[in-house]
């Protein structure tokens, strides 16, 4: 049994596959496996794969496409490891990064440990492998630090902090920023059902499909010379409103219409198993 298992969820992109897998191979620790889970809908990454794969690496496929939560829960469904760590496939890791969650695993005994990342955003959005510029974390590295996960589940709670302007919280206890004991994802599993949750349906597609409404009311008043109809003025102005309201709905959930509520109750459970 390994230590930890890497599991690497993917969709139809190939290279980032390869950039992963190789600063997985790269690592100075080497007591890993790794699932790479391929959810193509036609894009499969399998020559990625046998392009840097050893006998740690495993290539599964979901027998049919999954939504991206059901992809991940059936990926971490193959780990054997102690610890599962999710390294999304644009992601790439230090070359100590393995060696440094073994020492703080044995150290600390922990049940979770969460790590910090810096990003990188390519100079042009089409060539995410051209020059770009890198944004490490401002803060410098330091000695590790423990948290109290009831304490942390309580300020998250308040959502009385914008998300990504917490510091360091913003990374703990996220599996795609760390690894989680095994036993901790079968008792999550165990007291809700399952790991990862669909929190809300493709709200993307849906602001979308209103932005693209807009521009159509727009792009009609206009080809109609200078004259709007009263009707098109308060059609593009209830849909811009509409539009506007989504988005902040988004940012402060459980105020608009915008529901979480079966997640919260998710959460409250296994908060009470933790006890």
């Amino acid at each position: 049994m390994p230590f930890v298992s890497i599991v690497v969820p993917t969709r139809n992109r190939p290279d980032f596959v390869r950039c992963a897998l190789q600063s997985i191979l790269n690592q100075t620790f080497a007591d890993f496996e790794v699932v790479v889970v391929d959810n193509h809908t036609g894009t499969p990454c399998r020559a990625a794969f046998d392009s840097v794969a050893d006998e740690r690496f495993r290539y599964v496929v979901p027998e049919r496409p999954l939504s991206m939560c059901d992809n991940w829960e059936f990926g971490c469904r193959q780990a054997t490891g102690d610890y599962v760590a999710v390294v999304i496939d644009k992601t790439v890791l230090r070359r100590t990064a393995l060696e440094v969650l073994h020492n703080l695993a044995g150290t600390f005994s922990a049940d979770l440990v969460s790590w910090r990342a810096d990003a990188f955003r390519p100079r042009h959005f089409s060539d995410a492998f051209g020059p770009g510029t890198c944004y490490p974390w401002p803060e410098a590295m330091r000695a590790p630090q423990l948290f109290d996960p009831h304490q942390e589940l309580a300020r998250r709670f308040r959502m009385d902090v914008r998300r990504g302007t917490e510091g360091d919280r913003y990374f703990w206890g996220k599996i795609c920023f760390g690894a989680f004991r095994r036993d901790l994802l079968d008792r999550i599993a165990a007291a809700a059902g399952r790991v990862f949750f669909p929190l809300t349906p493709d709200y993307t597609s849906m602001l979308a499909a209103l932005a693209l409404l807009c521009s159509l009311f727009a792009g009609y008043g206009m080809a109609g010379g200078p004259a709007r109809s009263w009707m098109h003025t308060i059609g593009f102005a209830a849909i811009l409103t509409i539009t506007i309201y989504i988005i902040v709905d988004l940012e402060y959930p459980r105020f608009g219409l915008i529901r979480v509520d079966p997640f919260d109750q998710a959460l409250v459970k296994v908060r009470q198993g933790m006890r």
